[in-house]
């Protein structure tokens, strides 16, 4: 009889996020006295639909602030439910904030000076297409199934102490460094709590 309501805790186990679902308009807003709205103008944006999927992160802060939230949750819940299953990492592993988080990581790192097996560093990435062009075909190829990691690049680098001894180092390609940063990223709470 009638419809069923959508439960807001889907089979994977956690809320889903608000503003995703339905698509109508927002509510009034009250604005503080230190902002520059007049009380009650202007639109909340409650239940919007997003314009694009694969919209631009817009900043470092807001998106450093959702991978918290996100660990957050993974290690409450892998904490709290210890054998259960993990459905829809892939979707966190393969968000937008996720991957720029990952990137950040990556371009900050002192290995960014360093290319792969494919000639690219962060600073060549940025100059010839850009980080947020990178980055959606980066994330295109995950979600379609078409990324394959590339081969590393083999250094040989002399032990400290130990003239004429030398030990291998695998060197992975700028691309392949920001998917094991996002992968790290995502499942890193769920074995720090059993550990």
């Amino acid at each position: 009889m009638g419809t069923r309501a959508r439960s807001p805790v889907p089979e994977t186990g956690y809320p889903r996020r608000p503003g995703k679902v339905a698509c109508e308009g927002g509510a009034p807003v009250v604005v503080g006295a230190r902002e520059n709205r007049v009380h009650g103008e202007g639109g909340q944006g409650v239940g919007q639909c997003p314009e694009s999927e694969q919209r631009s992160v817009d900043s470092d802060q807001q998106a450093l602030a959702w991978l918290l939230n996100v660990q957050r949750k993974l290690y409450q819940w892998s904490k709290a439910n210890p054998n259960e299953s993990y459905r829809d990492l892939w979707n966190w592993v393969t968000s937008p904030h996720n991957l720029w988080c990952a990137w950040r990581r990556v371009a900050s790192n002192r290995g960014a000076r360093t290319a792969g097996i494919d000639g690219y560093t962060v600073r060549k990435i940025r100059r010839d297409q850009g980080e947020d062009v990178f980055l959606a075909k980066l994330r295109h190829d995950l979600r379609t199934g078409r990324y394959r990691p590339s081969p590393c690049r083999r250094r040989l680098i002399p032990k400290r102490g130990k003239p004429g001894e030398f030990r291998p180092l695998g060197i992975p390609t700028v691309r392949d460094r920001v998917v094991q940063s996002a992968v790290k990223q995502v499942i890193e709470p769920i074995f720090e709590a059993g550990f």
